[in-house]
């Protein structure tokens, strides 16, 4: 094997296990944190009903504010109520910074892994962008890449 294949090869191997390790640190305080908040929550709505009316509400706020910021990043802008439809059933608040990276990787590394066109340098036809809801519906943030 060619010395430069071989170090462009080992290059692409250590980035990717950077961006593992990153995502796996990230996941890790996510579920630490997403474990108090659970806890906090059983606390809270012990009490009264209020208590547990406001608490509900500011939830509601959290995924909304979690899926706006999901909307802002995503480069393709089409079929936004049933995007949020999917986000809030599969619960995806706890994933928003991992779903954000992966759009910022996807939105800064050519195909097949992105969605920036190799001969344009610019991003690629919204045909090959999934819809946003097909894109949580699928958990694309979960695909391999492949090199």
């Amino acid at each position: 094997m060619n010395r430069k294949i071989f170090i462009c090869k080992l290059t692409l191997v250590c980035e990717r296990m950077k961006k593992l390790n990153s995502l796996l640190e990230r996941l890790i305080e996510e579920s630490t944190a997403y474990e108090e908040t659970k806890n906090t929550e059983y606390d809270e709505t012990k009490n009264t009903g209020e208590e547990t009316v406001k608490h509900s509400k500011d939830k509601e706020s959290d995924i909304i504010k979690c899926f706006d910021k999901f909307w802002a990043k995503y480069p393709r802008k089409q079929g936004k109520l049933s995007a949020e439809k999917k986000w809030v059933s599969k619960k995806l608040n706890k994933l928003t910074n991992i779903i954000i990276e992966d759009i910022d990787f996807r939105l800064t590394n050519y195909q097949p892994n992105g969605w920036l066109d190799k001969k344009t340098g610019l991003l690629c036809d919204a045909n090959f962008i999934p819809l946003p809801a097909t894109y949580l519906n699928n958990e694309r943030w979960d695909d391999e890449f492949c090199e």
